[in-house]
């Protein structure tokens, strides 16, 4: 599968997802009110079963919120975190008041991974110029076999997916949540279509000291 980006066009995907990345994680750090970045993250076409089983934990329970993404260039995004995560996450960002109150949780994490999410998509949107939109997340509580079900499921549906996988860095906050895109033939097709423009590649190199704000080797 590695053959269906040219390096050159590897290149300027891996670029523009760091960039896109960075853009959440500039939206999350505004939101805790904590400086928050990102592992770098590269576009992986190897199974990514292999991937979940080398960090998810197997039996026990996390939020998983899962988004959808339409329009022209569908995919899928997943914010999972541990509970004992969640819990460190709501104590620094919600009132005390509610540091106990599990549907106000539920809902600031659900808020939360739309914001990731909405960050990534307008800066795809942008840059591709084309349509996109997401789905309000999902909330669901689930062990690793079922994470990894569902992910899988949705892979399965398109004839070539494709993913990243990065999570965040928070040293104030203690916690890592995970964050994975998972991508059908489409995304391909518009890298291969940018990268004919060195334009494209030029713009994209000239947000590397912002990109650096956020993401971390």
């Amino acid at each position: 599968m590695n053959d269906l980006l040219e390096p050159n066009e590897l290149h300027l995907a891996n670029k523009l997802m760091n960039l896109a990345l960075a853009n959440s994680a500039e939206s999350f750090s505004q939101l805790a009110k904590n400086e928050i970045k990102l592992q770098s993250a590269e576009v992986q076409f190897k199974p990514i079963r292999y991937v979940l089983a080398e960090n998810l934990n197997q039996d026990e329970l996390q939020y998983v919120l899962a988004s959808a993404i339409m329009g022209d260039m569908p995919a899928h995004s997943y914010l999972i975190l541990k509970f004992a995560d969640a819990a460190n996450l709501s104590k620094a960002c919600l009132p005390a008041s509610a540091h106990h109150d599990t549907e106000m949780r539920e809902a600031f994490l659900t808020e939360i991974a739309n914001i990731l999410t909405a960050s990534v998509i307008t800066q795809l949107s942008n840059f591709f110029k084309i349509k996109i939109f997401g789905y309000v997340p999902l909330l669901k509580k689930l062990s690793f076999p079922k994470i990894k079900e569902m992910i899988m499921n949705e892979m399965d549906k398109d004839d070539v997916s494709f993913y990243l996988k990065t999570n965040f860095i928070t040293p104030d906050l203690k916690i890592q949540p995970d964050f994975i895109w998972t991508f059908n033939h489409s995304f391909i097709d518009i890298i291969k279509n940018m990268s004919k423009n060195e334009n494209n590649l030029l713009y994209l190199t000239n947000q590397d000291s912002y990109v650096k704000q956020y993401i971390v080797a």
